[in-house]
C-alpha cells in the first residue's frame, strides 16, 4: 500500500507540474493573441490599408490621365506626319524657286 501511495504522490506531482505548464502556456497564448490583435489593428488597419487606398487612388487617377492622353496622341501623330510631308514639299518648292 505504501508503494501505491508513493506512486500516487509522484503522479500527483507530475500532474501538478503539467497543470502549471499548461497554465503558463495558456497565459502565453493569451498574450500572443493580444499582441497579434494589436499588430493587426496597428499595422494593417492603421497603416497598410490607408496606404493601399492612397496608392489605389493615385494609380486610378494616373491611369485615367494616361488613357486620356493616349486618346489624344494618335491624332497628334497623324498631324505630325502630315506636317513632315508638307514641310518636305514646301522645302522642295522653295529650293526650286531660289
Amino acid at each position: 500500500m505504501d508503494r501505491l501511495e508513493e506512486r500516487m504522490d509522484r503522479l500527483e506531482e507530475r500532474v501538478d507540474r503539467l497543470e502549471e505548464r499548461v497554465s503558463s502556456l495558456e497565459e502565453r497564448m493569451e498574450q500572443l493573441s493580444r499582441e497579434m490583435k494589436a499588430v493587426r489593428v496597428d499595422i494593417l488597419e492603421n497603416n497598410v490599408i490607408p496606404r493601399l487606398d492612397t496608392i489605389e487612388k493615385c494609380y486610378v487617377a494616373a491611369s485615367r490621365k494616361h488613357s486620356e492622353t493616349m486618346d489624344k496622341l494618335e491624332p497628334m501623330y497623324a498631324d505630325v506626319d502630315n506636317l513632315k510631308i508638307t514641310v518636305e514639299k514646301h522645302s522642295e518648292i522653295l529650293q526650286k524657286i531660289s
